[in-house]
């Protein structure tokens, strides 16, 4: 992983700019692309940064998404021409709407968020003005859950309730956005009948594609594990709580069965591969019509990159359940599998699903593996390898169902091998967290391959020593071993 580059903060971008112009007599936009160039010439990442500052004729500088906040903030919050607020509200969502740095920079500068919570509770009785405000509070929290507060997430649930499409489903867009990366903002919601409240809103509005879409992407914001401050999270908690207390594989499947939008099944594929987190949820989702369901829909919509990704991710988790693999493979699922493979080479997510898939379904297999090369599978699959050459994602599970083709049917050695799959296997072994699926492809194949002890255990040292000396040996490893491996070691020694 590249290490990051350096950064700067907003108030020095703005010096070097002033200075420019003061001292350099430069025109203000020749002014801004020379501080870019300075700063990029040193190594500097700019995209903290806002780059596109007004200039006044006395050489100050001011940021239009900072101008209109503030003019926001500013404002009444009882006693308002609601006319002039919805157009302060447009400006500001345009000025979040282009990048990170500028949501940052408004939040750092002025009260905006504290500001939009408080219009939108006065706003209530005006749908219109209350559609804008939320519009602009998703615009501006838009990576930035830390600024939401429980007062606004109580707000945020009692405006989901409401018979409003419009308002619902910004309710639920500004719940699905205060959940990514913030783990303690999701059990919070969770705590507060979050789960139930979707499955109520999915039941109410299974008429409205876009409230589905968000309802769909805000139970997938419930079972993320993103937030690296917390040492473990409740993603999988949550998502058998979407499943058995919001019924949600019937209530998701039942509006499949009536779509037939693109967009809305692939958002609801996505959702059920999150949600197959236990056998059983495997399971279900076939006893329910899933399977036969996503096999008509991978059939007709074979060259739909986004949907054939969705279902095939989906096929791929279910097929854990060793009932459901067999169900897989007795159906057309390879073939069409090996289809869309073919027919979106180029894509790198899809060819990383596929491979995983066929890897899956393979697994201890024998029966599935002789049906997967009946389809050319191992074909599809070296040629993902050939053209993703640097792909982690698809190098790796490609090695993995190379391995899971020849470990059990090793008459299957000499058709892969005709291929060129030695060559890029041992090309993987280069591509970064290959190596050891690699390795293990290449001795299963019967290629040349060296593999590393990496620890050699002298038993008879520790045999012999006395308990003096296991203190000793410990203390000596403790400096090189990771923490792991020192408990390891410690169990190994008070075995003996």
């Amino acid at each position: 992983m590249s290490l990051p580059g350096k950064r700067i903060v907003q108030s020095t971008f703005d010096e070097v700019v002033r200075e420019n112009i003061e001292d350099l007599e430069l025109e203000p936009q020749e002014a801004v692309a020379d501080a870019i160039e300075q700063f990029k010439a040193q190594g500097i990442e700019l995209n903290n940064i806002v780059t596109d500052l007004e200039i006044t004729d006395d050489g100050s500088s001011w940021h239009p998404v900072v101008k209109f906040a503030e003019k926001l903030c500013s404002h009444d919050k009882e006693n308002f021409d609601s006319a002039a607020i919805k157009a302060l509200l447009d400006k500001i969502q345009t000025e979040c709407d282009k990048s990170l740095a500028h949501r940052v920079l408004a939040a750092k500068s002025t009260p905006l968020f504290a500001t939009l919570i408080a219009f939108a509770k006065s706003a209530s009785g005006n749908a219109d003005l209350s559609v804008t405000v939320l519009q602009t509070l998703s615009s501006f929290i838009n990576g930035q859950p830390d600024l939401v507060t429980a007062d606004a997430m109580k707000l945020f649930l009692e405006i989901s309730e409401s018979e409003s499409p419009l308002l619902c489903l910004y309710a639920v867009r500004l719940i699905k956005l205060s959940c990514v990366m913030h783990e303690e903002n999701r059990q919070t919601f969770v705590a507060s009948g979050l789960v139930p409240q979707l499955a109520s809103i999915l039941t109410a509005h299974k008429d409205n594609c876009d409230i589905i879409k968000e309802v769909c992407q805000a139970f997938r914001s419930l079972t993320l594990d993103d937030d690296p401050r917390v040492p473990f999270c409740k993603a999988h908690d949550h998502a058998k709580m979407i499943v058995l207390e919001a019924e949600a594989l019937e209530l998701l499947l039942d509006i499949a069965k009536s779509y037939d939008d693109d967009v809305v099944l692939a958002e609801i594929f996505a959702t059920l591969g999150k949600l197959a987190v236990r056998n059983e949820f495997c399971q279900r989702i076939v006893d329910l019509g899933g399977l036969d369901l996503m096999l008509r829909v991978l059939h007709n919509n074979v060259k739909n990159k986004v949907i054939v990704t969705n279902i095939i991710g989906v096929l791929k988790v279910i097929a854990g359940n060793d009932d459901v693999k067999v169900a897989v493979t007795k159906s057309d699922a390879p073939g069409i599998i090996v289809e869309a493979m073919d027919h979106h080479q180029q894509s790198e997510a899809l060819c990383a699903n596929s491979c995983a898939c066929l890897a899956t379904i393979s697994l201890r297999n024998p029966h599935n593996v002789k049906r997967i090369m009946e389809c050319h599978g191992h074909t599809a699959v070296l040629q993902c390898m050939k053209v993703h050459p640097n792909s982690t994602k698809v190098q790796k599970q490609a090695c993995l169902a190379i391995r899971n083709l020849i470990a059990r049917a090793r008459e299957n050695c000499d058709a892969i091998l005709a291929l060129g799959a030695e060559e890029l296997v041992n090309q993987a072994m280069y591509v970064p967290e290959c190596r050891d699926e690699a390795k293990a492809a290449l001795r299963d194949l019967g290629c040349k391959v060296e593999l590393t002890e990496r620890w050699k255990g002298r038993k008879a040292k520790y045999l012999n020593a006395t308990s003096q000396e296991y203190n000793r040996i410990l203390c000596g490893q403790v400096g090189r071993l990771g923490e792991c491996q020192v408990i390891g070691l410690a169990l190994l020694v008070y075995q003996y």
